[in-house]
């Protein structure tokens, strides 16, 4: 037989063994361990999913809360610029004198010239001094900034200059230099060269 040893005083003692209770290995048992686990890790996926909820919840509440206040400030800032302007018209109304009135002086002259006010060749002039000399016009023909083109006093030169004297003539080429050039290619057309 074999002698038992002496303890190896290196050695470190064993621990105790812990006593466990025992173990029913039945069939109803192991149910209601696996029904327990899965209820446990049911509640802590449900109670995840729920902070996940809520936390999502809280960023699009943020965001339409972001959403809503940038509406409300622009509405409000346009809201305040309109009533500035409105207030602005209202305590400082246009003066008559700032307001711009367009005039055609070209048809307020021919009207005048159809009712025998002034001579073809005084009309011929005016029509000369809208292009040059604005100022010097009647101040009836100046109440306003002046609407025509040069090639509307053109025309009407050009339909005034067989009734015109020399000496007018005269006076509107020195004042419409390129118009005699103009005039002279009118006659040499209407004399068939």
């Amino acid at each position: 037989m074999q002698t038992p040893q002496p303890p190896d005083p290196n050695r470190q003692p064993r621990r105790p063994v812990p006593q466990h209770r025992p173990i029913i290995r039945s069939k109803i048992n192991r149910r209601k361990g696996k029904d327990e686990v899965v209820d446990k890790m049911d509640r802590k996926l449900a109670a995840g999913a729920d902070l996940v909820f809520s936390k999502i919840h809280e960023a699009n509440t943020q965001k339409a809360t972001g959403v809503l206040a940038y509406v409300f400030g622009y509405g409000l800032l346009t809201l305040l610029a309109v009533l500035g302007i409105g207030y602005f018209k209202i305590t400082h109304p246009t003066k008559e004198s700032e307001k711009v009135a367009f005039v055609e002086p070209v048809a307020t002259m021919a009207q005048d010239f159809a009712k025998r006010e002034f001579s073809a060749d005084q009309y011929a002039l005016y029509l000369s001094n809208l292009l040059v000399r604005y100022d010097n016009l009647p101040a009836k023909y100046r109440t306003g900034v002046p609407k025509f083109t040069p090639t509307e006093i053109y025309a009407k030169l050009k339909d005034l200059w067989p009734q015109l004297r020399a000496p007018t003539k005269d006076a509107i080429v020195q004042d419409l230099p390129g118009f005699a050039g103009h005039m002279e290619a009118l006659q040499n057309q209407q004399a068939g060269y």
